[in-house]
């Protein structure tokens, strides 16, 4: 036999089914939001990767410091005197620089390959002074000033990254150069008369390093960059010109430099 079921009971149930409906919809109306952004009929957009593929300009600042190491030997045949033992200066020349740089990316994936050149205007300075004895005339005190000064260098260098988004870390290596110029002044105070004489020469070797670059926008990125340069040794020759007659010197140099540098760049095409 069935039963009848009460008004009352009715009712009830009614009301729940009303109040479990008016909250599902109230639910679906907080996830689609005011925005729309996360409406259920959209779905979630998310934001598009950086393409780091193309051509760049941009200029860059930093600083440099160095170390330029040279020998004046005793023995050699082109030199009229050196103290016993020969000469050797250690200078650290050290500045700030500046210049531009021009390159290409091309991305594979997260993979990116490029190829940069760049050219910098420095003010890199250090000197010495040191006082010797002259025993071949008579055992005369003289003194000697070496100043060396960098003011340009630059490079042509491969670079590999692994784009993170917005953000590139990558390693560079490649051709390096820098051209420094070495001065020398001899005094003798007996005689209160000085000789001077330089000569400069451009360095080559390589250089290696790595950086993080930042994409700005679409077409801007901003970049922090350090390399290290091994340039090899040159030889100076220097002939001192003063009062009386000059002797010319020789002298082999080695060359090494760290530069940190911060710069922009701008990407052609979207």
């Amino acid at each position: 036999m069935i039963e009848k079921t009460s008004p009352m009971i009715e009712k009830t149930s009614l009301s729940l089914l009303a109040l479990v409906a008016s909250a599902s919809l109230a639910s679906a109306a907080d996830l689609e939001g005011p925005t729309g952004y996360y409406s259920m009929k959209d779905g979630y957009a998310a934001p598009a990767a950086y393409n780091w593929t193309g051509f760049y300009v941009g200029f860059n600042v930093g600083h440099a410091w160095a170390d330029h190491e040279s020998f004046l030997p005793e023995n050699l045949q082109e030199v009229a005197y050196a103290p016993e033992g020969g000469i050797r200066t250690d200078l650290n020349p050290d500045g700030w620089f500046g210049g531009g740089q021009i390159g290409f990316n091309f991305q594979t994936g997260p993979l990116v390959l490029g190829v940069e050149a760049d050219w910098q205007g420095a003010s890199m300075d250090d000197s010495t002074s040191s006082i010797h004895i002259h025993t071949l005339e008579n055992d005369v005190e003289f003194s000697i000033h070496r100043k060396v000064h960098v003011d340009q260098f630059g490079t042509v260098r491969g670079r590999i990254g692994w784009a993170l988004g917005h953000v590139l870390p990558y390693l560079t290596g490649g051709f390096a150069w820098a051209k420094a110029e070495a001065d020398g002044s001899i005094y003798y105070p007996i005689i209160d008369a000085t000789w001077r004489g330089s000569d400069s020469q451009t360095h080559t070797g390589w250089v290696l390093g790595g950086g993080v670059e930042v994409a700005l926008g679409e077409n801007w990125t901003a970049r922090a960059e350090y390399l290290h340069f091994d340039l090899g040794d040159r030889t100076y020759t220097i002939t001192y010109t003063g009062p009386g007659p000059g002797d010319t010197y020789k002298a082999k140099a080695d060359f090494e430099m760290n530069t940190f540098r911060i710069g922009v760049n701008y990407k052609f095409g979207g």
